[in-house]
């Protein structure tokens, strides 16, 4: 999956073990979302990507990408809070930020993957994010996201974009009509 963002555009993918997972294996659902932000707060555009994945056989060594296609300078922001893990880059004023789960959130949903026991799931790579779970266990929904902010820069509000790529992912998947 592609989504044009205000900088680029952002491909979107699910491999294992070196090789795509099927369409019948791997669903991403892109949609709007309202921004819940403090007062005075905004953001241009909030968008979120939901991957469901549903295996027939256990995976091991799953990566979720979030990469730009051609990738914009460095910015080197790279963010974390609580249940949050975050970056952003800037091109001509126009800030894009990307978050997702952090490990201690993905590890509460997710108890049969094995994250507990593996090296830190998100990892921060210049062109965007990789989220590697070391188990999808066959014939169960998986589903994880992707939220993308988009705003002027400076922002008018300071972290604005920061606080509204900050989604729980009951709140993604309720947008998807996921549950």
């Amino acid at each position: 999956m592609v989504i044009q963002t205000s900088i680029g555009e952002l491909f979107f993918s699910v491999s294992a073990q070196g090789r795509e997972l099927a369409a019948d294996e791997a669903l991403f659902k892109h949609m709007q979302l309202e921004p819940r932000l403090p007062p005075g707060m905004a953001v241009d555009l909030l968008e979120a990507v939901l991957v469901v994945l549903k295996p027939q056989l256990d995976l091991n060594a799953v990566t979720i990408s979030c990469k730009w296609i051609s990738p914009p300078p460095p910015w080197d922001d790279r963010l974390s809070g609580e249940c949050l893990d975050a970056q952003s880059w800037v091109v001509d004023n126009k800030l894009v930020l990307i978050g997702t789960e952090d490990l201690d959130s993905l590890a509460t949903r997710l108890t049969d993957h094995g994250l507990w026991n593996a090296p830190y799931p998100v990892k921060y790579c210049n062109d965007g994010f990789e989220i590697v779970l070391p188990r999808i266990p066959a014939h169960r929904i998986t589903s994880l996201h992707f939220i993308v902010a988009s705003n002027c820069y400076p922002e008018r509000v300071d972290c604005s974009a920061w606080y509204a790529v900050d989604v729980p992912h009951g709140h993604v998947r309720a947008a998807a009509g996921e549950g």
